[in-house]
């Protein structure tokens, strides 16, 4: 319960054995491109807690994204197939700019996983 005193300018809050909600699971993203872009994304999401990367791939063994992605401990893929049905993936995002990866993306991700493609311009 809160309350407000008239002679005090802030806020007191009793605590009533209220629980906290659970946090919610974390949102479990898939990385296709380890390019600059792939890179750039990897970094800024792995800093977001409700962000799980579970994996990154890209056909360039020697993409910048992929060494980045081992210092931070983030499974790295040879191909997408396993990567795109990993269980209970949530987004897919490619960052390839292949306009061919993406229709790919299309029908191959499963049903109930989101798809995400950028171009660079």
């Amino acid at each position: 319960m809160t309350t407000i005193s008239p002679t005090m300018s802030h806020l007191q809050t009793e605590n009533q054995g209220i629980q906290p909600a659970p946090a919610p699971p974390p949102m479990k993203v898939a990385i296709i491109g380890a390019g600059r872009g792939g890179m750039a994304l990897l970094d800024v999401l792995h800093q977001i807690r409700t962000i799980q990367i579970v994996g990154i791939a890209d056909q360039n063994p020697s993409a910048p994204g992929l060494k980045r992605a081992q210092e931070l401990h983030v499974p790295v893929y040879d191909g997408i197939a396993d990567l795109i049905t990993y269980q209970g993936l949530n987004l897919v995002m490619d960052v390839t700019g292949d306009p061919a990866m993406e229709s790919a993306l299309q029908k191959d991700v499963p049903a109930g996983t989101a798809s995400l493609a950028a171009r660079a311009t």
